[in-house]
């Protein structure tokens, strides 16, 4: 049983139910729907957020020549660049003294037949 034919037989009960009500009954129930319905049609939604994108974004202006808006994505961009280039300039700098390290000798041999050198590396440079 599918739910049109479940909903046709409660349809059917429902109708069949209603001829035998007096009629104050049925008075009663049109009064109670009537004011449902009066309360339903009243109910105004609080705030409604469609077309709020549309509204705050499109005014007539393109978005980036709003300067609330390009300022603060100007300096946000800034500071990704030059934290990358920063990082960048670091992990140059580390690798540089690890060759330097390397050249200048001041590893002692142990390091140089050991397969742990990159544990040494690292803890002679937290020193």
């Amino acid at each position: 049983m599918n739910e049109h034919d479940l909903a046709k037989k409660i349809a059917r009960q429902l109708n069949y139910g209603t001829t035998n009500l007096s009629e104050n009954i049925t008075t009663q129930l049109k009064a109670s729907r009537m004011a449902a319905l009066d309360k339903y049609s009243a109910h105004q939604p609080a705030m409604s957020l469609v077309g709020a994108s549309h509204s705050l974004l499109n005014q007539g202006k393109n978005w980036l020549s709003h300067h609330r808006l390009l300022i603060p994505v100007t300096v946000l961009i800034l500071g990704l660049a030059a934290i990358t280039y920063w990082q960048s300039t670091q992990q140059d700098n580390d690798t540089g003294e690890i060759d330097a390290s390397l050249l200048a000798d001041d590893l002692p041999i142990h390091a140089y037949v050991d397969n742990r050198l990159d544990t040494w590396v690292k803890s002679s440079s937290e020193q």
